[in-house]
This record gives C-alpha cells, sequence and structure tokens, in this order.
C-alpha cells in the first residue's frame, strides 16, 4: 500500500514538467486520487485557480521524495552563481518565500512539522552543492550531521535547521554566490559547539539567559568564544567571515548582546541573520497548541526585534518580507 506525504502547492511550478505523480486528498473518504502523471504539467490558468481556492497542498508518494526534493532544489540551484540582478534578487525572494512564508503560515501544525522537514531536506540539497563548488565546509560532514540530526535529540537537529534557515534567508534577501552560502551554513553548523561543554542546565536556558543565575548567565554569555576556540583547537578551518558570525551571532544591533556588546553597523550581517534563524527554530520547534499559533509566534518575535531594536531595522524588513 502506498504511504504519500504533503507538499505545499507552491512547491510545485505550472507549465513545468514534474517528476514525479502528483496527488490531491479526499478527506471526506481519505482517498488519495491522482492529479497528474510523472511527466505532466500543470498549466498557469488552472494553477491559479487552485491557488485562489486555498488549496495549500499536494501529495506525493514517499517513493518519489527524493526525487521531489531534487525538483524543488534545481530551482533555487538555477539562481545560484548567476549575475546579481535586479531580477535575480526578485526570483530568489519569490522562490525563498514560496518556500518560507506559505510552510508557517498553513493551518495545521502539524503540517507545518512535515513541511519544515520537506525544507530542511531541499536546503541540505543546496548546501552541499554549493560546499562542493567553494570547497568551504565539507560535504561529508554536513552529510554525518543530518544523519546525525535524525537520528539524534533536539540539540542536534538545532544546527541543521538553524543551517537550512540561515541559508534560506539570505537567499531571500538576494546574495546568491556559492562562498557566501557555505560560509553562512558552516558557521551555522558551528555555532553553539561551545555550548557542549557547558552544564545541561545552562544548555537548556540557552534562549531564556534571565533564568539563569548571575554566575551561569556569564558562563553562558562566553560561548561563542569557546565555539572559536575549541574549533581552532581542533584545527577546523574557517574563513574570517565564519569566524566572525560565530563570535557575534548574539550580539544585538541595540548594543544589548553578547559577548562583546557590539552596536550598530560594528555587527555583521550575516551575524544578524543567524541570531534570527537561531531564534526562528527555537520558536519552530517549540510548543505549538493550536492553529495559526506558529505564525503568530514568528510574527511576534519579529515585532519584538523592531521594537527592541535588536536587529538593524533595514535588513529586518527584508527579512521579514521573506517570511511574513
Amino acid at each position: 500500500m502506498d504511504t504519500f506525504v504533503p507538499i505545499q502547492t507552491l512547491d510545485v511550478e505550472a507549465e513545468k514538467q514534474i517528476t514525479f505523480d502528483l496527488f490531491v486528498h479526499l478527506p471526506l473518504n481519505q482517498k488519495y486520487i491522482l492529479y497528474r502523471r510523472k511527466g505532466g504539467q500543470i498549466e498557469q490558468n488552472r494553477f491559479e485557480k487552485i491557488i485562489e481556492g486555498s488549496v495549500n497542498n499536494f501529495f506525493i508518494r514517499q517513493d518519489d521524495y527524493k526525487t521531489f526534493v531534487k525538483y524543488v532544489a534545481g530551482r533555487l540551484q538555477g539562481l545560484i552563481g548567476t549575475e546579481c540582478t535586479e531580477q535575480t534578487v526578485r526570483m530568489m525572494s519569490s522562490s525563498t518565500r514560496a518556500l518560507l512564508a506559505s510552510t508557517l503560515q498553513q493551518k495545521d501544525t502539524a503540517m507545518v512539522r512535515v513541511l519544515m522537514e520537506n525544507l530542511k531536506d531541499i536546503t541540505g540539497v543546496i548546501i552541499e552543492s554549493v560546499m562542493e563548488r567553494s570547497q568551504i565546509g565539507s560535504k561529508i560532514s554536513f552529510q554525518k550531521m543530518v544523519e546525525l540530526s535524525n537520528k539524534g535529540t533536539d540539540f542536534h537537529k538545532h544546527p541543521v535547521n538553524v543551517a537550512s534557515l540561515a541559508v534560506l534567508l539570505t537567499m531571500g534577501i538576494g546574495y546568491n554566490t556559492d562562498r557566501i552560502l557555505s560560509e553562512v551554513a558552516m558557521a551555522a553548523l558551528l555555532h553553539d559547539v561551545g555550548l557542549a561543554h557547558m552544564p545541561t542546565h545552562i544548555i537548556a536556558r540557552s534562549h531564556s539567559p534571565l533564568e539563569l543565575s548571575i554566575s551561569d548567565r556569564r558562563l553562558l554569555y562566553e560561548h561563542p568564544k569557546h565555539s572559536l576556540e575549541l574549533l581552532k583547537a581542533r584545527r577546523v578551518k574557517m574563513s574570517p567571515m565564519i569566524e566572525t558570525m560565530i563570535l557575534q551571532h548574539h550580539e544585538y544591533y541595540n548594543g544589548g548582546g553578547y559577548p562583546k556588546g557590539l552596536r550598530g553597523f560594528q555587527i555583521n550581517e550575516f551575524s544578524q541573520i543567524l541570531l534570527v534563524a537561531d531564534e526562528m527554530d527555537q520558536v519552530i520547534a517549540g510548543p505549538i497548541e493550536t492553529n495559526r499559533e506558529l505564525k503568530y509566534k514568528i510574527s511576534a518575535l519579529f515585532d519584538q526585534y523592531n521594537r527592541e531594536l535588536t536587529i538593524e531595522p533595514t535588513l529586518l524588513s527584508r527579512i521579514r518580507s521573506v517570511i511574513l
């Protein structure tokens, strides 16, 4: 008996040949009906009617999942390394928004979890390819981290999730070179290694430091420095930008971050993207009790950033347009 996997409607492009069988789900009788066969395509006018009718999801067979991931990743890979024109930026923003915003705005929270896993797999293909071409980071090491993430605890899942979000946000605001995307992915994968050597009660409250004692908080605030020290001791190759992102990923535009309390444009733009991806993953992985609550929590996070000047305002506006 076939097992079916939900995908977003916007994962499929109109007037483009699909590489898998596409199904619709009839909830009343719990049946999956073949909508388009592999090799077919959806006409533009029909696709627009599907979107207008608020059909948020198609379904594919589980056996076709890897083919589907390559199909969607190929759309974004085609934009990487091309000349960064206004049209390219617009296309990247549109494609990334189709993946991110439409996922976070799903009405069914269980569906959001599934689609976020899809996104991680799609971005994984992109990260592997840019690492291979730029020779920044190791494709094999990344694959091992993904494997550990799939089997491990939330602590193991977090860096891979953050890498996925950070790369999508970076592309969404207009960066498309192999080097930049590789550096963002590497920094995201390595940003919290310094936490691994801290007491478990500090790790558990790393995103709510005010719940810690003053002494524990001071220890937590040093973890970006510890991350760099550990990586250098292990002779991990890092570019200056990767080092900067790791060191600054908890610095706030308003000067209230750590470990150095940097302010304004002293903080690297990509470090701020990493901060957003880091905290978004905490929200997505946290308890979601009602439908639409995730979108509300993400929106509330961005409102807080705006109110407290955590993120540089222009950058915050660009990121927000990709997500909400």
